[in-house]
């Protein structure tokens, strides 16, 4: 909750609640409005600053929180150092690939020239990072947004968040710091330079896809070799021979198999899993990458964080969950599954899936 914590008094200085006497002898006026404050100094609510006409606007509310903005940069610049910064981070992703990535850990902040920030999108300090790189220090109070301001999209921007103070916070100054002190956060929200290292981050996972596709286009053309090396009669043109073998006109060829599995494990089962929240997933063995669990028929957003690791772990270059014991796999996966169906060929799949639906 917002309140007024502060007032100018007569000679337009500054003064909390613990340095004035109750009601209207606190001689203060709003910060913003510039009408007439009452303190209110009781036993029973939290002590404030009230308007004496009852008429408080919301600006009259922002320019508290602008106050604590700048009593917050102050702090700041008096403890002489920030917070423990959390990195900037996003998942990047590409048709057959995905990657999450971080900037900010290795960057050090080499010097800071601090300014007065008077709105929730000013600007607090001016940052030289490691190798001349630049940054904007902003300072949020709690349920604030952010973005970069229009024309400063090349620098990266750093966000200092403090929670709304409350009860005897409101006090004294002194309380007040050690509230900001107590709720501060410090966050990147944004890269500095980061067009081009957005640019170098898609160009990476870009490259990945290309390989995983390039290998799943080897696989499945090595597939094909192998499937018509092992027909009796090859379609095309009928060989010299003079026994005329007439084709049987009910030959129909079997549909290709799905691109997923290709790697699939001859001869051996796929247990088809839907799951309670309506997800279906497909557990199966293959050649060269043992046991996956695979999102059906296509992995969605987020099916990298779906399981916790002691299921599987998610390979982004495969699209799928590595599971390491098949055995302590099943009986652990059945608390997710509201029905199984299994089958060797995975162009039944699909089918097993409708079966389950079946009353």
């Amino acid at each position: 909750m917002v309140v007024l914590f502060a007032g100018l008094d007569s000679t337009g200085q500054v003064r909390y609640l613990d340095e004035v006497p109750s009601g209207l002898a606190c001689e203060c006026t709003c910060l913003t409005c510039g009408a007439a404050l009452v303190a209110r100094k009781g036993s029973i609510n939290d002590w404030h600053f009230a308007h004496q006409n009852g008429q408080q606007n919301p600006e009259c509310l922002a320019g508290a929180r602008n106050l604590l903005r700048q009593l917050t940069a102050q702090t700041l610049r008096e403890r002489g150092s920030l917070p423990a910064t959390q990195p900037y981070a996003t998942m990047i992703r590409a048709e057959k690939a995905s990657e999450r990535f971080t900037w900010g850990e290795q960057e050090r902040i080499e010097s800071i020239d601090w300014q007065d920030p008077t709105g929730p999108r000013a600007t607090a300090a001016e940052l030289v990072l490691t190798e001349g790189r630049r940054a904007e220090l902003r300072i949020a109070v709690e349920g604030e947004s952010w973005g970069m301001a229009a024309g400063r999209e090349h620098q990266g921007l750093l966000v200092v968040t403090v929670g709304m103070p409350d009860g005897v916070a409101f006090r004294s100054r002194e309380a007040l710091v050690a509230s900001i002190l107590g709720t501060m956060q410090a966050k990147w929200e944004c890269p500095a330079g980061h067009h081009a290292w957005y640019a170098r981050a898609r160009s990476q996972v870009q490259a990945k896809s290309d390989a995983f596709r390039s290998k799943f286009e080897a696989a499945r053309a090595l597939f094909e070799q192998r499937r018509v090396a092992m027909q009796p009669l090859a379609a095309g043109p009928v060989p010299r021979d003079p026994v005329n073998l007439p084709q049987d006109p009910s030959f129909v060829p079997e549909p290709p198999l799905p691109e997923w599995a290709v790697d699939h494990k001859p001869g051996t089962s796929m247990l088809c899993y839907q799951l309670r929240d309506g997800e279906r997933w497909v557990l199966y063995e293959t050649i060269a990458s043992g046991y996956l669990l695979r999102q059906w028929p296509e992995p969605q957003d987020g099916w990298d964080e779906s399981f916790p690791p002691s299921l599987g772990s998610p390979d982004l270059e495969l699209g799928a969950y590595k599971v390491s014991s098949y055995h302590q796999f099943i009986p652990a996966f059945g608390r997710y599954s509201a029905g199984t169906r299994s089958t060797s060929d995975a162009r039944a799949v699909g089918a097993q899936f409708e079966s389950l639906l079946k009353p």
